[in-house]
């Protein structure tokens, strides 16, 4: 059986915590109305090595196989949403987008993602 392995860069189960925060105040019959504040906790999985990888490197400058920050990387993905951190949890959808390695330095990524 294959074993799939995930990107500790990108799987540090990427949480992206999407926060609706809507706090207002509106005069409703003398009274103050707060509206109420929802967390959404949403696990995105970025496997690149699997028989069906959902992360895929699709550039690399000559210098990114020396570079300790794999600079100049640029990967395309197509990666599960789940409910929770397992991989195996509720599919609730998908990140599509790419992203690049984008410091010399320090490790630091260029995102673009929409999330479906």
């Amino acid at each position: 059986m294959a074993t799939t392995k995930y990107n500790p860069l990108i799987m540090l189960t990427i949480t992206i915590f999407i926060t609706h925060s809507t706090t207002t105040t509106k005069a409703n019959s003398n009274n103050l109305h707060q509206e109420k504040q929802s967390h959404l906790h949403i696990y995105l999985h970025g496997i690149v090595s699997s028989p069906n990888p959902t992360v895929i490197r699709v550039a690399a400058a000559n210098t990114t196989y020396k570079s300790p920050t794999t600079f100049g990387s640029v990967a395309v993905l197509d990666d599960p949403l789940t409910e929770g951190s397992d991989a195996r949890s509720r599919l609730i959808g998908r990140a599509q987008g790419s992203y690049m390695f984008a410091s010399k330095e320090e490790v630091g990524l260029l995102m673009v993602v929409n999330l479906r």
